[in-house]
């Protein structure tokens, strides 16, 4: 977790070649995703994240056998897929925009328990993601499988604060 004071840095390939060092000790900078939180079912208990970046997180989402959710959170820019992350700044303004819009759900919707998160990012931004999730009680991480077209999501590490 971020307060701890332990530095991760994640080691990212990045497309045309290369290598770049993605850690929260970077200065953000505008990666122009937003964030926005709709309502689902009132019957739901929990809440959905999807986050695109590299894919439409939302069609393997549909595709795979989903419970209802009390809302979701949708993370993503406009444009055509993959949306290129350039930057370790650019990473750590998503991880910021992801966490920042998790904590805007749960407080408008403070009797869901659980998170689901759903990440089409490159592994570099899901560590920083993952860095920024304390305090949100438990998060449900999905692993996306490709099958078909669009893929599935499985149920993959259950994040609990502590």
């Amino acid at each position: 977790m971020q307060p701890s004071g332990v530095c991760i840095a994640w080691k990212q390939a990045m497309r045309g070649g290369g290598h770049q060092y993605w850690d929260l000790g970077k200065p953000r900078e505008p990666c122009d995703f937003e964030a926005a939180t709709t309502p689902l079912s009132t019957s739901g208990n929990d809440i959905a994240v999807l986050v695109s970046a590299c894919a439409d997180a939302e069609k393997a989402v549909a595709a795979s056998d989903m419970r209802d959710f009390r809302a979701v959170v949708r993370v993503s820019r406009p444009g055509t897929y993959p949306h290129l992350i350039r930057s370790a700044g650019e990473a750590v303004d998503l991880a910021h925009v992801v966490t920042d819009a998790m904590r805007g759900a749960r407080d408008q919707y403070p009797e869901c328990r659980r998170f689901h998160l759903f990440a089409a990012v490159p592994a570099g931004a899901a560590v920083l993601i993952g860095q920024l999730l304390n305090t949100l009680g438990p998060v449900q991480t999905y692993e996306h499988i490709q099958t078909g077209g669009t893929g599935t999501y499985e149920p993959a590490a259950l994040l609990v604060d502590g």
